[in-house]
């Protein structure tokens, strides 16, 4: 029969028998310990290796995304100045063929005018109803950190011998680098539909 000392620590032996035992103990609890350590450690690698790709991945991903915001942004403020120097060329090759410019109101420009020849005849009819006195000037160019980039601007214009300037947005959604749809949004939609009757 086994008997516990007093302190319940292991079973009664002579002292050469509990020293041999508590021996015995710690190397069974040694080994495990270190086989699992072994078995750690060479996992980690891997770990590590995956993680790295992976954070890799997610940096090149991130990257790419920050890119294509800043060309985004870019390719509005070339499309202003492309605008604002009459060089069509340089300001259709933005947008995509089937592109659209959306203007509200009930203007002669309201409307979806889709693809690049109905956005050329819009931007036509807008110096044709200005008497070529439409200056575009660009305040702020914002992104909403993806696709869409909205631009501020101030349109100022002539018109039966009045001189007229309004703060205007329009929003550029972009598919593949290139302009997909514009959205405009004036301060006073009623001004607008009277100057562009």
């Amino acid at each position: 029969m086994r008997r516990c000392t007093a302190a319940g620590a292991f079973p009664s032996r002579p002292w050469g028998a509990r020293a041999l035992w508590l021996i015995r103990g710690q190397q069974r609890v040694v080994g495990i310990v270190a086989a699992e350590v072994a078995r750690t450690l060479s996992a980690a690698p891997r770990r590590r290796t995956l993680i790295s790709l992976r954070s890799a991945q997610i940096g090149r991903r991130l990257k790419g995304a920050i890119m294509g915001v800043e060309q985004n942004m870019e390719t509005v403020r070339k499309g202003y100045a492309a605008f604002s120097a009459g060089d069509m060329d340089t300001l259709m090759a933005l947008y995509s063929d089937d592109a659209v410019h959306l203007v509200p109101g009930a203007s002669r420009i309201s409307g979806a005018h889709q693809g690049k020849e109905n956005i050329l005849a819009l931007y036509g009819m807008l110096f044709e109803l200005s008497g070529g006195t439409l200056q575009i000037g660009v305040e702020n160019v914002l992104s909403d950190g993806g696709d869409r980039v909205l631009a501020i601007h101030t349109a100022s214009m002539e018109k039966d011998g009045e001189s007229i300037t309004q703060t205007d947005a329009l929003l550029f959604s972009f598919a593949d680098g290139k302009v997909a749809e514009i959205q405009d949004f004036f301060v006073d939609i009623a001004m607008n539909d009277r100057l562009y009757s």
